[in-house]
């Protein structure tokens, strides 16, 4: 058996030339540069610790803001800290009570009609029970607990609820420690039981799912142009009274697509009215300090608490305004006879009195937000058309997409 060796080209390898340097970068935007978008930045948790003293025993909170009127805790945050005692020799128990519960009030908000408790959770720290006998409890007593994500209600799986308060309805979360001591003859007169309350905030954070576009007053037709899938239209039929011998109109009304808005956030928006000229005259206002109060656009909340699948309460408030911008053309267009006449406003809409918590849906308290619009006529009851008003669902998170 023979074998043959492949003779071994030697190639030259093709000519190369290095590539140009990678320009230099910073993250400082130029002039001529927008940021398009951002990853959020985990927050640095604080290093403070809430304090709250009774006659007898102590409870600090760790991971909390210094100075703080209330420790706060966000999604399935940590109720972390310790409980410190004196006159350990009579102590009997250490009793840790977390608890989360609607109250609801009376019409006129001045008594308790309706109470739920949806969250409870309830630890010994230490009990002669369970410990060695004759022992005392450590100076120190620590703990931790995990707040859960979610709850039970109604046989359904519910996000755990933010702190909340309005006018009749309020969600409120607290930890209590109840010591128990026997009593001694030096102390006869002494409650055997000393507990400290401490109410506390829970505050998940939710986030807007995009950044709001900017747009600058009188741009919106650009805009709309530029970006179609950044704006949602609604359009409704604006039927005249029965023989009034006018035209009915549309109404439309644009606001940006995603629908999730940040509380601190201007949320921009464009209303239209167009029909004929002799129907629109029922809506035009020379004066524009009159026209503010017959246009009118606002954040509506709406909350209902539902305890045992009924209904216990309802109510709406007003949480914020618009600054709306009449847009030309004015009172020449509503003086012609046109079948493609159109009165327009822009504007922005900004939270003012929502609080910290956004929309949410909790089973037994439900809160939602709705954008709002208002027209009347300038006629009033004599008008040929009825006060115009519609509303559209939103939501508000607690965050911006850019947070």
């Amino acid at each position: 058996m023979s074998t043959e060796t492949a003779p071994i080209l030697s190639v030259a390898p093709p000519a190369y030339t290095p590539s140009t340097r990678a320009p230099s970068y910073s993250y400082a935007l130029r002039d001529n540069e927008r940021l398009v978008a951002q990853s959020p930045r985990h927050k640095a948790r604080p290093a403070g610790s809430f304090v709250k003293k009774s006659a007898r025993a102590t409870v600090a909170l760790s991971e909390q803001d210094p100075g703080a009127a209330v420790p706060t805790y966000g999604r399935e945050g940590t109720v972390a800290g310790f409980v410190e005692l004196q006159d350990r020799e009579l102590v009997t128990a250490v009793v840790l009570q977390i608890q989360g519960k609607v109250t609801v009030g009376d019409a006129d908000a001045t008594a308790i009609e309706h109470e739920h408790v949806f969250l409870e959770h309830s630890v010994d720290l230490w009990t002669t029970q369970t410990a060695s006998t004759g022992s005392s409890p450590p100076s120190q007593l620590a703990f931790a607990y995990t707040l859960p994500a979610t709850f039970m209600v109604n046989d359904t799986k519910r996000l755990l609820p933010p702190s909340y308060t309005s006018l009749h309805t309020s969600i409120v979360y607290t930890l209590s420690v109840t010591v128990t001591r026997a009593r001694a003859r030096k102390f006869f007169l002494c409650t055997p039981k000393n507990n400290i309350a401490i109410r506390f905030d829970y505050r998940p954070r939710t986030r807007a799912g995009a950044a709001i576009c900017p747009s600058a007053p009188g741009s919106f037709l650009q805009d709309l142009k530029a970006m179609p899938d950044e704006w949602r239209q609604h359009t409704h039929h604006v039927p005249a009274r029965p023989k009034s011998g006018v035209a009915p109109l549309n109404l439309q009304m644009y606001v940006p697509a995603m629908g999730v808005f940040a509380l601190d956030e201007r949320i921009p928006f464009h209303l239209q009215l167009a029909g004929p000229a002799a129907s629109l005259r029922e809506f035009y206002c020379a004066d524009a300090r009159k026209e503010r109060l017959l246009v009118e656009v606002a954040v509506v909340r709406q909350t209902l608490v539902t305890i045992k699948s009924m209904p216990m309460f309802q109510s709406r408030s007003v949480i914020g305004r618009a600054d709306l911008v009449a847009l030309p053309p004015g009172t020449g267009d509503t003086d012609q006879v046109s079948d493609c006449a159109s009165l327009d406003w822009s504007g922005d809409l900004r939270v003012k009195s929502g609080g910290d918590s956004g929309s949410f849906d909790a089973g037994i308290v439900k809160v939602q937000d709705f954008l709002v619009v208002d027209i009347i006529p300038v006629a009033g009851p004599k008008a040929h058309f009825d006060r115009i008003r519609h509303s559209y669902p939103i939501r508000l998170a607690t965050d911006s997409y850019d947070t």
